[in-house]
């Protein structure tokens, strides 16, 4: 894998957006099925599903959400970092989580190349941007032109 310097993945983060969002759907589409196991909770909405969850993956990474320190360590580690953008109660988020993120394959892949951090797109926890300013989940899902 070609290493990437600081400056060159930060425009990458903000140029590629809708690479991120393409990944994550492209994730949307496999069907494979297995155990995980996982460090959080996210509830549904949807159905018969009401009120029980799906699992936040345990190979995701705990991140203090400062974005810039996320990139570096990713870069230590050659690898990008990717931003998993969800919300509870989306039936698509869910399957991702429990179809594709547990796909051997899959979660090989991402595992190799990625350092993966969770976004609540409706979430209220604080994330520090590249160039210092302080945003909430929600603020940064909007910023990254993010919707459900």
């Amino acid at each position: 894998m070609k290493l990437i310097n600081k400056s060159q993945q930060i425009i990458m983060f903000y140029n590629s957006k809708k690479y991120l969002i393409f990944i994550l759907f492209f994730l949307n589409i496999s069907t494979n099925i297995t155990a995980q196991q996982s460090t959080k909770d996210i509830k549904w909405i949807d159905g018969d599903d009401f009120g029980k969850s799906a699992q936040i993956p345990y190979w995701f990474k705990e991140s203090f959400l400062e974005i810039e320190l996320d990139i570096e360590e990713a870069l230590e580690e050659e690898k990008l970092l990717m931003l998993y953008f969800h919300q509870e109660g989306c039936p698509y988020c869910k399957a991702t989580i429990e179809k594709n993120f547990s796909d051997p394959t899959t979660k090989e892949f991402i595992q190799e190349n990625f350092d993966v951090v969770e976004i609540n797109i409706r979430g209220s926890r604080s994330i520090t941007l590249p160039d210092g300013d302080f945003v909430d989940e929600r603020a940064f899902s909007k910023l990254m032109k993010v919707q459900y």
